[in-house]
């Protein structure tokens, strides 16, 4: 009988032991040092508590995408000998790396703080850092997913990267994100004119901004009291212009991009309107007299300082400043005609508040003309209304007197009439006339006269002769220039000297 003897099973060395990442790994392992055949392969996936079966004997045996650690051995046996088994190779599978997220990308205005917004990268480990920006950046933990970061220049942007580190076997996993870093804006508002009167419109400049992303946008603002603020309606450009109706205080957002700047302030005080300017009184006064002070009234509003100026105007219309009346009350100098007079005020930023008007009216004395046709005549002469008239001054005169030398013949504007019976008479006819306005009286004396009769005769040389004869006619008529004279002597000849020539 034949007896085999087999060498005692030995289970060998297995090799190919690895730390791989979950659903990406591949491999072998390989047994090397047995005795004996492979019988079969085994797994664990508990730490060698309980094993499986592989249902392959080859060597090297392969494993592919393995979602957890797993623990490979061979069992060898030699004959009839007993089994033996190799050593343990483990394939410790890794979990995926967290997926890096830098978080959203960021537009800050600068002097706020800067906090980058990566992803947790637990149970990995993460790391910040900087890839495009000016330098000298600081980081308060780049391990940390929500560091803060300090030293960032504004206008400037930059790009930060968040790298997450796997477990052995496993690649890392990294996002970016961008940090715009704007500049602050510059914000600042002015006004040359405060405070301002009731009514009046206010400009409150601001300038223009930087910063920010170039693109600004603006909304005014309104105190009361310095610390509520509310927007001012449609108020959206640069500068301001409002007529204000209470002291208030204003200023200017900016808004550009994400920064917004909140300018000064500036106060403006409203005074009160002015009010309270009268004057007094009309008055009527005769060519000459001096006319009494014009009262003002002690106006109101304003800043309580007032300035005066008094005008004159001749229509109403068109006025000029009275030089040197520029007080409260005004006495004007003797006018030669009618004139209106106003008062002008104005106080600080307040404007100039007219006053109502008065008028000042001049009146003229009584006036007394006489008109007529003619002055002398052949007795009797008789002076009717249709020859002698006074001319009417309805706006200055009242009553009319008639007198003839002294004795009065008769009162109204007619003239009563007045005959002159004889030749060589005269008479002296007065108008008294009285002024209407309370003004000065007048009268106007004028003589009318009857001429004498004028008696026509003459004297001749001689009244016959031989011819050719030369006469010589005299006029010998009572008064050769008391009339006009009209010769005629008989042979076509005429004459209207008073003495012909011979």
């Amino acid at each position: 009988m034949q007896i085999t003897v087999n060498p005692e099973s030995v289970g060998g060395t297995t090799a190919g032991s690895n730390s791989v990442c979950a659903g990406t790994d591949s491999g072998n392992i390989t047994l090397s040092g047995y005795v004996g055949n492979i019988m079969r392969w085994e797994r664990s996936i508990d730490n060698g508590q309980n094993w499986s079966t592989i249902t392959s004997t080859a060597n090297p045996i392969a494993y592919t995408n393995l979602t957890i650690t797993t623990q490979y051995r061979v069992i060898v046996k030699s004959g009839s000998c007993a089994e033996a088994v190799s050593s343990v190779s483990t394939i410790t599978v890794n979990p995926l790396t967290v997926s890096a997220n830098a978080g959203v990308s960021q537009n800050l205005c600068s002097g706020n703080g800067v906090t980058l917004n990566g992803n947790n990268p637990a149970p990995n480990n993460g790391l910040w850092t900087l890839i495009s920006g000016q330098a000298g950046i600081t980081f308060a933990d780049a391990t940390l997913y929500n560091t803060n970061v300090t030293g960032l220049k504004p206008g400037e942007t930059y790009k930060f990267r968040w790298t997450i580190s796997g477990f052995t076997g496993c690649p890392p996993s990294s996002s970016e994100v961008t940090i715009t870093y704007f500049s602050p804006i510059t914000n600042s508002i002015s006004s040359t004119t405060t405070p301002i009167c009731f009514g009046q419109n206010i400009t409150i400049a601001g300038n223009i901004p930087t910063g920010g992303s170039g693109s600004f946008t603006y909304q005014w603002q309104s105190s009361s009291d310095g610390s509520t603020w509310a927007n001012i309606p449609s108020a959206v450009d640069k500068d301001l212009t409002t007529k204000p109706s209470a002291s208030l205080s204003y200023r200017r957002l900016v808004n550009s991009a994400v920064c917004t700047s909140i300018s000064n302030s500036i106060q403006i005080n409203l005074l009160p309107d002015l009010s309270n300017n009268f004057i007094s009184a009309d008055q009527q006064i005769c060519f000459g007299s001096a006319p009494a002070m014009l009262s003002g009234s002690v106006p109101t509003g304003g800043d309580g300082n007032f300035s005066y100026q008094w005008q004159s105007s001749i229509d109403g219309a068109t006025w000029s400043d009275v030089l040197g009346a520029t007080s409260n009350n005004f006495t004007p100098q003797n006018p030669v005609a009618t004139i209106l007079y106003r008062r002008s005020i104005s106080s600080g930023a307040c404007s100039i508040n007219v006053s109502n008007q008065i008028k000042l009216t001049v009146n003229l004395p009584a006036k007394a003309e006489i008109t007529f046709l003619k002055d002398k005549g052949c007795a009797p002469f008789q002076l009717t209304n249709a020859n002698v008239a006074a001319t009417l001054y309805p706006d200055r005169n009242a009553t009319y007197t008639w007198f003839a030398d002294g004795i009065q013949i008769g009162a109204g504007a007619a003239f009563p009439g007045y005959t002159l019976a004889n030749q060589n008479q005269s008479v002296q006819i007065k108008l008294v006339v009285t002024s209407s306005k309370g003004c000065s009286n007048d009268e106007i004396i004028h003589t009318f006269t009857t001429q004498q009769d004028v008696k026509a005769a003459y004297t001749q040389t001689t009244t016959s002769g031989c011819g050719p004869v030369n006469v010589t006619f005299t006029n010998t008529s009572n008064s050769l220039t008391a009339a006009s004279f009209i010769w005629d002597f008989g042979n076509g000849i005429t004459s209207n000297l008073a003495q012909p020539s011979a």
